[in-house]
């Protein structure tokens, strides 16, 4: 499971949805975590709203909620898989999140 502290203080966490998992790999979990949680925030920017002088983006927690899930769900996939380097393609991860 995963928790971000935010600007304003609210705290987001996955730990009532948390990924049961054993891992086959140790390795590459953290590096596939942020790569997945990075992918959520992305997917949920919205560049119409963006101010082209805005440098801090504000997600929803709802929004980072997701995209907790998703690195959470991206790290145990690719520490099924022998090796550091996350092969995990995005057919993959988006069955897995349903």
């Amino acid at each position: 499971w995963s928790m971000v502290c935010l600007a304003d203080g609210a705290v987001v966490s996955t730990v009532a949805d948390a990924v049961q998992q054993r891992p086959v790999e140790e390795l590459g979990g953290g590096d596939a975590w942020l790569a997945g949680v990075i992918d959520g925030l992305a997917l949920a920017a919205d560049i119409e709203k963006a101010s082209p002088r805005s440098v801090r983006p504000v997600w929803s927690e709802a929004e980072w909620a997701a995209a907790l899930r998703r690195g959470d769900r991206l790290a145990a996939l690719s520490q099924e898989e022998i090796g550091d380097f996350s092969t995990v393609a995005r057919g993959k991860l988006e069955q897995a999140l349903r």
